[in-house]
């Protein structure tokens, strides 16, 4: 017998020139079908929650605040209410004409409040608005009535209403407003001026 005859055949140096080399396998590759588009649509339900998410969050941060602007409307609303009855039962002409321009001026200065709101998306029930009293100016002004004090209770309690109202748009930031809320802020500020240094001494 040959002894060369059963030899095991040797490895030759340069086989690994012509080896190829393994292929890294996709996440998505291997398994069925089904499962490679669960695996996809899962993944984007994972990037959507991420990006829904981080837009929320973002809104919540730059999102304005308009509370202020709500409460002027409260307060035109209750100045507007308290004035108008003051131009029917007011006796002396000074507090009938001073209540009379204080409806006006504010009645204009609640509708562009309302138009400011309504351009910036922010809903306002005006039904509601509207029928929001202050019962205790109501009892105050009823009981000067009975007491023969009408025009002096009217006027102190119409001096003190535009005085908060005063103070509250002064507070107002306009620094990094827009043209639109700068123009609103600085009208309500000098009609302000205006309505306080023209009043009826009490």
């Amino acid at each position: 017998m040959d002894p060369q005859q059963n030899l095991p055949l040797q490895p030759n140096q340069y086989d690994f020139l012509n080896s190829q080399p393994a292929k890294n396998k996709s996440p998505f590759s291997g398994g069925s079908q089904k499962q490679k588009t669960l695996i996809f649509i899962l993944f984007l339900l994972f990037v959507t929650t991420v990006i829904v998410t981080a837009l929320v969050v973002f809104r919540q941060i730059t999102k304005k605040d308009y509370s202020l602007y709500k409460q002027l409307l409260q307060q035109q609303t209750e100045i507007i209410r308290i004035a108008d009855a003051g131009t029917t039962k007011a006796k002396d002409i000074s507090v009938k004409n001073y209540s009379a321009t204080l409806a006006t001026v504010t009645k204009s200065e609640k509708n562009d409040t309302l138009a400011y709101l309504n351009l910036a998306n922010v809903k306002i029930n005006t039904k509601i608005l509207d029928a929001t009293k202050d019962a205790n100016n109501d009892k105050l002004l009823s009981s000067a009535e009975a007491n023969n004090q009408y025009d002096a209770k009217l006027t102190e309690l119409l001096n003190s209403l535009v005085s908060a109202y005063q103070k509250d748009i002064n507070s107002a930031s306009v620094s990094s407003a827009s043209k639109t809320e700068k123009a609103l802020v600085i009208k309500l500020q000098n009609n302000a001026k205006i309505l306080v240094g023209t009043a009826p001494k009490p």
